[in-house]
């Protein structure tokens, strides 16, 4: 049995979001990389750093989309091209293209989802999830880290999820990676500590993005119902509520080590 994918195209922000930066640019004069930004959490994080003043790099695997991001960003931006797991394309972001850049804040927004039951789940699959999802916050964060040790600055931010405290049936895979990309940021976190580089995780649930209501179809729900049925707080997330949680940790500079929900009062630790 093939297992369902999921990709997302777009994000649009809910109706009558209000960026809480606006009229205030904490990130002023900062320069944030974001992958997986040409779509759904990673466009919304992208807009909300814009917000804050931070010049964003757009990065994604499909350049035409980070580039498409660049277009809607609030403040000055560009964008780039990267496959966040592979090695050699993680390199070339950072020695070629990012060689004279001064990188303040990372958020690894890059990931991707699919459903299938572990009794049917092939091994290339789980490689594919945890290949995005896992190893793609470690490359890109270690490619991001000899110049944030050098300048003894820097914040980085992981996207994990509610699935990465919570497993969930036909989510093991991803649920197996996002629980990884909480135990990456403790663990870096205590090694950079010296060098007054913090890194925290945001932990996502129900987001209003294409690649959620694709989810929640194949569950036979929407969005909403997924919402209403998990959720203190009944209405989806947006995308860049997700990037206000990513602002305020990239200024808070006494907080590391964290996964902070933001999921509408799903799960509480």
């Amino acid at each position: 049995m093939q297992p369902t994918q999921f990709t997302d195209r777009s994000s649009e922000p809910l109706p009558g979001f209000r960026s809480p930066w606006t009229g205030a640019r904490p990130l002023e004069g900062q320069v944030a990389l974001v992958t997986g930004a040409g779509r759904g959490i990673g466009r919304g994080i992208a807009q909300e750093l814009s917000a804050s003043g931070a010049h964003v790099i757009a990065a994604d695997l499909d350049l035409p989309a980070a580039q498409e991001t660049v277009r809607l960003l609030p403040h000055s931006g560009s964008a780039a091209r990267v496959d966040a797991s592979n090695p050699d394309s993680v390199g070339e972001l950072f020695n070629d293209a990012l060689a004279e850049t001064k990188i303040d804040v990372v958020v690894n927004a890059a990931g991707v989802l699919s459903l299938s039951p572990v009794t049917e789940l092939r091994v290339d699959e789980w490689d594919r999830v945890m290949s995005v999802n896992a190893r793609g916050p470690f490359l890109v964060a270690r490619g991001a880290l000899p110049q944030m040790i050098e300048r003894r600055r820097g914040s980085i931010i992981n996207i994990s999820s509610t699935s990465g405290k919570e497993g969930e049936a036909t989510l093991a895979h991803y649920s197996a990676s996002k629980f990884a990309v909480i135990g990456f940021t403790q663990a870096l976190a205590r090694e950079v500590a010296q060098f007054d580089i913090r890194v925290n995780a945001i932990c996502p649930g129900v987001v209003n993005t294409p690649m959620i209501g694709q989810v929640a179809t194949a569950w036979g729900r929407s969005a909403d119902d997924l919402a209403g049925d998990l959720q203190l707080l009944k209405r989806p997330q947006d995308a860049r509520e997700i990037g206000a949680a990513a602002v305020f940790l990239a200024t808070m500079p006494s907080i590391t080590g964290q996964a902070i929900n933001v999921d509408g009062g799903t799960v509480f630790h």
